[in-house]
């Protein structure tokens, strides 16, 4: 867990004003809300000139898994590491209902959207899907149409 990074590739820029922007981030699998306080793993994204952040940025970061939330402001912005004042944590409550499955195949969050994963070796079926509704429909293909 020390040695856990953000990747860039998670970094979405959602809004940029005048003076600063608002980014949106995925934290990594397995990452804890406590996690964000170690400046270090923000290394990977100052290292990228397309996310690198800067003072008075606004982050909103989301649990790989959904289940929180971080809202902070970047207090201090170096080349490899960002320092964020007074990060909130927003608990988010598990689902009313189970995301979808059958005998085969189930829908799982993967971070920024609904993957089907196959039962038999947790091999995932295509792209993310943006919503639940399109993941079932995705998940429905992968059986053979009767002709």
């Amino acid at each position: 867990m020390a040695d856990m990074k953000i990747d860039s590739s998670t970094v979405t820029l959602d809004m940029a004003g005048t003076v600063s922007r608002h980014w949106h981030v995925i934290l990594p699998e397995g990452m804890v809300a406590d996690g964000v306080k170690d400046p270090a793993i923000w290394s990977r994204v100052q290292g990228n000139r397309r996310t690198t952040m800067r003072k008075h940025d606004r982050i909103y970061a989301v649990a790989y898994d959904g289940s929180f939330a971080i809202e902070a402001r970047v207090a201090e912005a170096v080349v490899d590491a960002v320092v964020l004042a007074k990060p909130s944590i927003l608990s988010f409550p598990e689902r009313r209902t189970p995301l979808f499955s059958d005998e085969n195949y189930r829908l799982e969050w993967r971070g920024d959207g609904f993957a089907v994963i196959r039962r038999a070796d947790g091999l995932q079926m295509g792209g993310l899907q943006p919503s639940e509704t399109l993941a079932i429909q995705h998940l429905r293909r992968q059986y053979p149409v009767p002709t």
